[in-house]
């Protein structure tokens, strides 16, 4: 259990640390390092970004009060994809938590064993500012989320990222634990790509906003979760999907947010298309898997053991009293690069 505190507290010590250095910096840094560019490769780094094309893109849209979530997420891609130098993670960001971003960045390095500037086996981090939103967010709804309207900013992504093709969108409530090279070289029929959910329209929003049937007639189909996502940002651009978002919003006859407005438009206007459930297990609940209990007492052959992605949906065992310490434990090995310990940053 003390090793576990420890696992927690490194978080808090890596940004009290990097904030320390932060005030010292001049207001030329600060400029330079906040609007979109948190660590520059190196030497290294920049052979393995010659081709812009082999370029893989990963999007996170988070406010300060995830980045420890994030952090986490952010490692544990690093650790298990194939060419990891390869990588690009973009960080949306509000424009309040740029200075913090960047510091996230620099801990990312840091417990990658890696320095600031990076090397050509782990990610280069890029940090980019919220653009303004053309339509409010309301997470009434969503307890989970009130508070945290960056969410909303994944709708924005084609405009955020101008010069991107493609990119694989996470939440930062997730951890990897497998190769995504796959995913980046499906064939698209649409701009989004994501993991049916089993939870109908009805069921999720339906049943509260009667008023939804008169957009969403069929409201037994499933829904997709919108926490894990691959994205034709080219055709998104294209096809000024964004704009058709404000529309939704007016009609939806419902509190709007970004899963609902998701699913309007790529299942009313459009199509999607259905990512394999291993790319984001999202039935992780705090107690761990109500069959069976916590990850490391299920069966080899259960696909929650076969999974690519994790993703804890609702309440976060990270931010619970009772269960946080025992989630460090069971999968503290998902971000913790090997031969590296709490004790020993």
């Amino acid at each position: 259990m003390k090793a576990n505190a420890a696992r927690i507290g490194l978080l808090a010590v890596c940004f009290a640390t990097t904030w320390l250095r932060a005030v010292a910096l001049s207001s030329t840094f600060l400029e330079r390092a906040a609007p979109d560019v948190a660590a520059t490769p190196g030497p290294a780094a920049a052979s393995a970004e010659s081709s812009a094309h082999d370029r893989r893109h990963v999007v996170y849209t988070a406010d300060a009060t995830v980045f420890s979530a994030l952090l986490r997420s952010m490692q544990s891609l690093a650790l298990h994809v194939a060419l990891p130098g390869s990588y690009t993670i973009h960080l949306i960001v509000p424009e309040r938590d740029l200075e913090q971003a960047s510091q996230l960045s620099r801990c990312f390095h840091k417990a990658l064993g890696r320095g600031e500037h990076g090397a050509a086996d782990v990610p280069r981090v890029l940090i980019h500012k919220e653009l303004p939103m053309s339509f409010v967010a309301d997470y009434r709804d969503r307890q989970d989320l009130k508070g945290h309207a960056s969410a909303f900013a994944r709708l924005f992504l084609a405009q955020t990222l101008p010069d991107v093709g493609r990119v694989l969108y996470m939440d930062s409530d997730t951890l990897v634990m497998g190769d995504l090279t796959d995913l980046f070289k499906l064939k698209l029929t649409s701009a989004v790509a994501a993991v049916q959910e089993g939870t109908s329209f009805y069921q999720l929003w339906g049943k509260w906003y009667p008023a939804l049937a008169q957009v969403v007639p069929d409201q037994s189909r499933s829904i997709f979760n919108d926490g894990v996502m691959v994205v034709d940002l080219q055709r998104w651009r294209s096809d000024n999907i964004t704009s058709e978002f404000a529309a939704w919003v007016t009609k939806a006859g419902a509190v709007v947010h970004d899963q609902l407005l998701l699913n309007l438009e790529f299942q009313q206007s459009r199509t999607f298309d259905p990512l394999p459930a291993e790319y984001n297990y999202f039935r992780v609940r705090p107690t761990g898997w109500p069959n069976f209990g916590w990850s490391g007492e299920l069966p080899p052959d259960h696909p929650l053991c076969q999974a690519k992605i994790l993703h804890w949906t609702g309440a976060k065992p990270w931010n619970l009293e009772q269960q946080k310490l025992q989630w460090i434990e069971e999968y503290h090995h998902l971000w913790e690069a090997p031969g590296t310990s709490a004790a020993d940053k």
